[in-house]
């Protein structure tokens, strides 16, 4: 196993922050995890915030106080967010780190955002699409057809940071979780091929964190079904009995 560490020359990180009167009760929480996620990411930072209309917000740091406060449009925060992503085309890594109730009052707004989706811009570079959903009552098929539509970066980072309680304790939770992906990102090579689900194309080549599927009859009398491209290969075959995390993990990247 070849292991190539990755060391983006550019990095830009776009926070796509949801400002509308629905978020109002947990504001502070979230700036404070933002704030303090910020100090630990290298590479430059813009801000967008949205509730009836997008605007950008000249600071890379959020305020505790809530500049304002209005209805939802997501779909106004993803048209901007489209123009920053292709102002930045020319960086290695661009991270986009969206955070939203989901409460959109719009109209119509799942056949708009789909559509949305649909059309959307295709980056070239690597992408990394971080979906923070708050409350319980979060719609998760917005954070699917995100990823599945804009994210090109590693299979490893969950669809989802889901903070459904919106207590401060689960809020910061979320945010120290995204913050371990930060992480030195390393290309791994291995000697045969393998798929990151059983449906995708096979490679010899993935990101550290990766779960990969191996054709056990490629490895001759090795039982091995599953393994983590880190420095622990977790076996996950009839004769082992891999951790509910594992699982979660392994799954996480399938959408």
């Amino acid at each position: 196993i070849v292991n190539q560490q990755i060391v983006p020359k550019s990095v830009h990180n776009i926070l796509l922050c949801d400002t509308s009167g629905s978020m109002s009760s947990y504001w502070a929480k979230v700036a404070n995890g933002w704030n303090s996620l910020v100090e630990k990411l290298d590479g430059t930072v813009s801000i967008i915030l949205f509730d009836n209309s997008a605007f950008k917000y000249a600071s890379k740091t959020l305020p505790l106080y809530q500049p304002r406060s209005g209805g939802t449009n997501i779909i106004a925060g993803l048209e901007e967010l489209e123009k920053e992503i292709k102002n930045n085309s020319s960086k290695d890594l661009v991270r986009v780190f969206f955070i939203t109730d989901g409460g959109d009052s719009s109209g119509d707004f799942e056949s708009r955002f789909n559509l949305t989706m649909k059309n959307y811009y295709k980056p070239t570079n690597q992408v990394e699409f971080y979906v923070m959903g708050l409350t319980g009552s979060f719609p998760a098929f917005i954070s699917q057809s995100i990823r599945a539509s804009v994210h090109t970066g590693r299979s490893a980072i969950p669809n989802l940071f889901w903070s459904q309680s919106c207590s401060e304790t689960e809020i910061m939770e979320e945010f120290n979780l995204i913050a371990q992906q930060q992480k030195a990102i390393s290309k791994i090579t291995l000697p045969i091929n393998c798929k990151l689900t059983p449906f995708s194309n096979p490679s010899n080549t993935f990101y550290t964190g990766d779960w990969v599927w191996v054709n056990s009859t490629d490895l001759g009398s090795i039982k091995l079904n599953w393994f983590e491209c880190e420095g622990n290969i977790y076996q996950l075959d009839i004769n082992t009995k891999p951790s509910f995390d594992n699982l979660l993990e392994m799954f996480a990247q399938w959408i």
